[in-house]
């Protein structure tokens, strides 16, 4: 089995002129300061308010979490046997930029940076990844009693003084399951992963 070694270190290595560090490795995928900057630039051009209150330290950690996270399903998906074309990820990049209205419909590719551009469908595709894989899990698992359903609706109603309907109480639940599904997911995937921070 893949032996995945993240480690946090602190090189420098010039390019273009400009010192670039690497942040953290996931096997030999080095995720570097360069990539950091470039999503938290894109972040801020697609969702402006995404780090409104958050401080520069914050959004670095945040955002090097998501990368780390990224450079694991990329890694690991061919283990679990998920396989997308290049043609199928760009169509995808497309469909999801429909919805986000910095594009104006147009096609990302012709609007951001290469590096932008390469930070968008790497994120698209670790959200394919991920999504699929939380689904196959998931699989015979959201069918809800109607205890479940009723102990939600009435732990609601103490929390919160509403009361909510049982699709809406449905919802939660299936939300519960999706954040359990994706933490069996992560600690299944980063179950042999060797974490040095320096």
């Amino acid at each position: 089995m893949l032996r995945l070694f993240l480690v946090f270190i602190a090189f420098s290595f010039n390019v273009f002129g400009f010192a670039v560090k690497i942040a953290a490795t996931v096997n030999d995928v080095a995720i570097t300061s360069y990539d950091v900057k470039t999503r938290i630039d894109l972040t801020n051009l697609l969702r402006p308010e995404a780090f409104k209150n958050a401080g520069q330290q914050e959004v670095q950690n945040f955002i090097l979490e998501s990368l780390i996270r990224e450079a694991l399903f990329i890694k690991k998906s061919s283990e679990f046997g998920f396989a997308i074309t290049e043609a199928e990820l760009e169509g995808e990049v497309e469909n999801i930029s429909k919805n986000i209205s910095y594009f104006k419909g147009k096609n990302p590719k012709s609007i951001l940076s290469e590096g932008m551009y390469n930070s968008f469908k790497n994120q698209v595709l670790a959200e394919i990844i991920s999504s699929s894989l939380i689904q196959s899990k998931l699989r015979g698992n959201v069918d809800f009693t109607e205890a479940e359903i009723e102990r939600v609706q009435k732990s609601y109603k103490e929390s919160e003084g509403k009361v909510i309907t049982k699709d809406e109480a449905r919802n939660i639940l299936f939300s519960i399951r999706v954040q359990e599904a994706e933490q069996n997911l992560m600690s299944g995937i980063t179950e042999d992963v060797v974490i040095e921070r320096k």
